[in-house]
């Protein structure tokens, strides 16, 4: 070896020693997306992610759903399909994809499951609730009118009549009701919401907010 090449190990090695100490392999982020994010009624989409790190790090991913339903293709991998569930109503998906490497580094993706269209002739024209906010417990009248129909369900309840009806229901804390109408070629539902007030006010106190002197002539 002579000299010029021996003065060069001398002092480019602990440099390169040094480079290498100094990046330790580690991972530092994570993307990811759905292609589409919205996503028929028992449709697909695509999920890729990305892990970005230092050094030799592990780049895989793996996949879980946290709300909204469906399946994955292979729980661990870089790219897999999501397979959306059959639904009736728009439904809103949540899918985390985390680093192998660091648990600690993930990404959540949103999709939504686009309900089909009700079949030919079936339709919900109007699903009403009265009232549509309490300030106590208390009765609500839930009202509808359905064409098509050969079966209606009212939370999972078969309820009459078929066509034009109404329910009365008590409810004791906000409350969502799910009308469900079906026939031979398919179904569709819609949702109302109910909102009870509990705790406004405490028992025995009265609200003088809105009070004036016109309340007393």
């Amino acid at each position: 070896m002579n000299r010029f090449v021996l003065w060069k190990s001398l002092i480019f090695a602990p440099l390169l020693a040094a480079t290498l100490v100094a990046c330790p392999s580690k991972v530092t982020g994570i993307e990811a997306s759905a292609t589409p994010s919205t996503v028929a009624s028992a449709g697909t989409s695509s999920l890729t992610a990305t892990v970005s790190g230092t050094g030799s790090f592990d780049g895989n991913v793996n996949w879980s759903i946290l709300s909204g339903g469906g399946s994955i293709s292979n729980g661990t991998g870089n790219t897999v399909t999501y397979t959306a569930p059959t639904v009736t109503i728009n439904t809103g998906v949540q899918i985390k994809a985390v680093a192998t490497g660091d648990s600690s580094i993930s990404k959540t993706l949103q999709l939504t499951v686009q309900a089909a269209p009700p079949p030919p002739g079936l339709s919900i024209t109007s699903f009403t609730v009265t009232p549509s906010s309490l300030n106590a417990p208390g009765d609500v009248t839930l009202e509808w009118n359905v064409t098509g129909a050969t079966s209606l369900e009212l939370d999972g309840v078969g309820v009459t009549p078929l066509a034009k009806g109404s329910k009365k229901v008590n409810v004791s804390k906000t409350s969502s009701f799910i009308l469900k109408a079906s026939n031979a070629s398919g179904s569709t539902s819609k949702t109302l919401d109910v909102t009870v007030n509990v705790g406004s006010l405490q028992p025995g106190v009265w609200d003088t907010s809105n009070w004036n002197e016109a309340t007393w002539q």
